[in-house]
């Protein structure tokens, strides 16, 4: 599983998407035998037309920070918390 993690705000351009992107293709990694699952999360509102085309054509998942924190709460985030 690839995850880039973003900290931004507004809308974000390809840049995080390209990154993963490059992970993903990796010519080492390809022929390894493993699926990839590749997410690009960010703390922004939307991502640009070229990352979501990007991600759109090479099965990356994009991830805004209001679908984040709906994730975490649907996931529980109480459980998160690992002290006892």
């Amino acid at each position: 599983m690839y995850i880039q993690a973003k900290f931004q705000t507004g809308q974000i351009s390809e840049w995080g998407t390209n990154q993963i992107l490059d992970y993903k293709t990796n010519k080492e990694s390809l022929d390894d035998g493993y699926n990839k699952i590749a997410w690009v999360i960010t703390t922004a509102d939307t991502f640009n037309k070229d990352a979501e085309n990007i991600a759109k054509d090479n099965e990356i998942q994009l991830i805004n920070g209001l679908e984040f924190a709906k994730m975490l709460l649907n996931a529980g985030i109480g459980l998160l918390n690992t002290n006892p």
